[in-house]
């Protein structure tokens, strides 16, 4: 629902009880949540798929801004920014605090502290359940990267993420709105 005044235009988003999702869920004014469909979904991973492409998505009240840029020499990478920005602060979170609400639109990467081959040679070494009780020998360490393989895993992951995905006004996307024939 809009109200309009004098100087400016107020959204007003209402919010609703859903078991499904555990508590108040933003409702938009029709009443339900809007997802992409699927030929929204292949429309806009073509726009993703050639070099310096992007798109401009609204998800849970942020914009998400999803551009195609150069990564290594040939190689082009899907990038993300969040209200226009990308902070590298997001990328990490020091001694298992909650991550900020903005990671959620990145990438997860877990890794090993310690490869493969150095934990089987430390093993040998100091003994397996030495390594296995050890927080450092056999804990991981969390990432979340701005960058994406293709447009289609960026958009695949926004929509399960979130609960709300819908293409911005600011994107003219007019081919969308068209029906067939």
């Amino acid at each position: 629902m809009q109200y309009k005044t004098r100087l400016f235009t107020l959204d007003v988003q209402m919010y609703a009880q859903s078991a499904r999702y555990g508590g108040l869920v933003l409702m938009t004014s029709q009443g339900k949540i809007m997802k992409l469909s699927k030929e929204q979904k292949e429309a806009l991973a073509e726009k993703l798929s050639m070099p310096w492409g992007g798109i401009e998505l609204e998800c849970d009240g942020y914009l998400v801004a999803l551009r195609v840029e150069r990564y290594t020499g040939m190689t082009y990478r899907v990038m993300t920014y969040v209200n226009g920005v990308f902070k590298g602060e997001w990328c990490y979170t020091k001694g298992g605090a909650a991550p900020v609400p903005e990671t959620k639109f990145l990438r997860k990467s877990v890794r090993p502290n310690i490869g493969p081959a150095k934990r089987k040679q430390l093993e040998k070494n100091l003994g397996k359940r030495y390594i296995s009780k050890d927080p450092y020998w056999s804990g991981t360490q969390t990432f979340y990267l701005p960058d994406w393989s293709s447009g289609k895993a960026a958009i695949n992951h926004l929509c399960k993420v979130c609960e709300s995905v819908q293409v911005s006004k600011k994107t003219d996307f007019s081919a969308l709105e068209k029906e067939p024939a």
